[in-house]
């Protein structure tokens, strides 16, 4: 499996940049041309760049398509929507299609594992 994120061009202003058409025109030939080159069957895309268009072109080029996602700015044709923040069960997401997988909530939480079983910390309020 391979993980491709949509780049953001140089220059992006502070905060969230939903890039342009063009950029995601570009994004979507550069990643089918990895899916192809990697013969990929799932493909996991992590980034505010994208629109139902670019989640529409790529679909049919893999067997599963996946989005991480935090911010539900419309119901994203994907096979798996991924959504491991405390929010996630709140967001009240709407399914694109029936057979749609959503993983919500702090249960599918990807946290490093650097970061897992640590102790509890005692917080001394001054």
């Amino acid at each position: 499996m391979l993980l491709i994120m949509p780049y953001q061009k140089s220059g992006t202003p502070k905060g969230f940049s939903y890039g342009d058409v063009s950029e995601l025109k570009e994004d979507v030939q550069q990643i089918i041309a990895g899916i192809r080159a990697f013969n990929l069957d799932v493909l996991i895309i992590d980034s505010y760049n994208v629109t139902k268009e670019f989640f529409l072109e790529l679909k049919p080029h893999v067997k599963k398509l996946c989005y991480i996602d935090d911010v539900n700015r419309f119901p994203y044709p994907v096979d798996i929507l991924i959504n491991g923040n405390i929010t996630g069960t709140t967001l009240n997401y709407t399914k694109y299609s029936d057979d749609q997988i959503m993983l919500l909530g702090l249960k599918y939480n990807l946290i490093r594992d650097e970061f897992k079983g640590l102790p509890e910390r005692k917080i001394t309020r001054m």
